[in-house]
C-alpha cells in the first residue's frame, strides 16, 4: 500500500503547510503521514510504499522519533508506532514557540553589535554612507524584510550578493508589489532569463532597459538604497530614509521603468523597441529628433523664399507661390527688352510684386 493510498490526503494538499518551520522537510513530512496510516511500521515499510529517491528511511524515522512524533517499540523488529498528532504537535509547536522567543529576547544585544560596525558609517541622520560589500547587502536584505506595500528596484552590475535571491519569493508571498527593471547587460549573463522569468511566476514585475546610470532599491517609497559607486572591488552605497531624496529616486525610477521595454516572449531584444517609441508611433506625437528635423525644413523653405522684391512679405510670398494657379491664366506684357515685368497684387492693406 503506498503512502497516497494509505493516508487518505494528497501529497499537494495544504497538509505540509509550514512544517519546515518545526524541521520537518516534504519527505519526512511523507514518512510521518505513512506512519499516521499505518499505526505501526517498519523500516522496510516505509522504504516500499512510500515514494523516496535517495533518502534515508531510517534516518527519517529516527527524526521524527526524536521530534516526539512517533515512538519504536522495543522489540528486534524495530517497529515504529504513531503518537497522537493532537498531542504530539502540539507540544512540538510549543517547544518551537519557546524558540523563536528566546530568539527573539536576543534581538537587541544582537542588533548593538551590528550597529557599533554600521555607525562607523554613518554621516548623518536619515543618510548613511557605506563602504562595506557585507553591509551593503545587509542593507538590501533588511529593505526586504521590512517592505510591506512595494518594493523599486534596478539591477545591475555589480553584485554584493549570490546571484540567487532567496528573500524575494517570500516577499511576494505577502503580497508586495515588486517592480524591477533590468539593464540589457545583465542578460549577457548565463541564466540570467531563467532567473527572471522564474521571478515573474512568482509576481515579480519586470522590464529592460538599455542601460542604467547605478543600482537602486526603494522600499514602501520611505528608504532608499543606491549605489554611490560601480566599483566592483571597493563598492560604495548611500541608504536615504525619508525626505526629498527619497522622492527624487521614486521620481527617477518611474522615468526610466515608463521608458523601458516589457520582457520579451522570447530570450532575446532583436527587434524589441523603447516604450516612447511605440507611444509616438501609436499617438502620432513626434520625437524631439524629428519635431527638430521638421523646423530646419520650414526655416531652409522660408529663407528660400525670401528674394530681394520679396524681403518685407516672406509670408504672403510663400502662400501665394504654393496655391493653384490653373484657375485663372497669367497674361504676359511685352516689355522693353523682352521680359516680363512683374505683377502687383494687393493684400492686407500692402503690394507684393509676384515675380512671375
Amino acid at each position: 500500500m503506498t503512502a497516497e493510498a494509505g493516508s487518505g490526503v494528497d501529497p499537494d494538499s495544504g497538509f505540509g503547510a509550514g512544517f519546515d518551520a518545526v524541521g520537518i522537510d516534504d519527505d519526512t513530512r511523507l514518512v510521518y503521514r505513512y506512519v499516521l496510516a499505518q499505526g505501526t511500521v517498519r523500516v522496510d515499510d516505509v522504504v516500499r510504499d512510500v515514494p523516496l529517491e535517495g533518502t534515508d528511511a531510517a534516518g527519517m524515522l529516527a527524526r521524527l522519533r526524536a521530534a516526539g512524533l512517533i515512538n519504536r517499540t522495543s522489540g528486534g523488529e524495530g517497529e515504529y508506532t504513531a503518537v497522537d498528532p493532537r498531542i504530539a504537535l502540539r507540544a512540538l509547536t510549543e517547544r518551537t514557540e519557546t524558540h523563536l522567543d528566546r530568539i527573539r529576547a536576543a534581538i537587541p544585544d544582537l542588533a548593538d553589535l551590528f550597529e557599533q560596525t554600521a555607525d562607523a558609517g554613518e554621516s548623518g541622520a536619515g543618510v548613511h554612507v557605506i563602504d562595506d560589500p557585507a553591509l551593503i547587502g545587509a542593507w538590501y536584505t533588511r529593505l526586504e524584510h521590512e517592505v510591506t506595500g512595494e518594493f523599486m528596484a534596478f539591477d545591475r552590475p555589480p553584485y554584493v550578493l549570490a546571484g540567487e535571491n532567496p528573500v524575494e519569493p517570500l516577499v511576494l508571498e505577502r503580497g508586495v508589489l515588486w517592480r524591477a527593471v533590468y539593464a540589457a547587460e545583465v542578460l549577457d549573463r548565463p541564466g540570467a532569463w531563467a532567473e527572471m522569468r522564474y521571478a515573474a511566476s512568482k509576481g515579480e514585475r519586470a522590464r529592460i532597459a538599455r542601460t542604467l546610470p547605478t543600482k537602486l532599491a526603494i522600499a514602501d517609497r520611505r528608504t532608499a538604497l543606491v549605489s554611490s559607486t560601480l566599483d566592483p572591488h571597493r563598492p560604495t552605497a548611500i541608504v536615504v530614509e525619508g525626505g526629498p531624496l527619497v522622492d527624487l529616486l521614486c521620481a527617477a525610477f518611474e522615468a526610466v521603468w515608463a521608458d523601458s521595454i516589457e520582457v520579451p516572449a522570447t530570450d532575446s531584444l532583436e527587434g524589441a523597441a523603447p516604450r516612447t517609441a511605440v507611444r509616438a508611433r501609436t499617438t502620432g506625437r513626434c520625437s524631439p529628433c524629428s519635431a527638430r528635423a521638421r523646423r530646419t525644413r520650414r526655416s531652409r523653405a522660408s529663407s528660400g523664399c525670401r528674394s530681394a522684391r520679396c524681403a518685407g512679405a516672406a509670408r504672403t510670398c510663400c502662400a501665394a507661390s504654393a496655391r493653384p494657379t490653373a484657375s485663372r491664366p497669367v497674361r504676359r506684357r511685352s516689355g522693353a527688352a523682352g521680359s516680363d515685368p512683374p505683377r502687383r497684387v494687393r493684400r492686407s492693406g500692402h503690394s507684393v510684386d509676384l515675380c512671375v
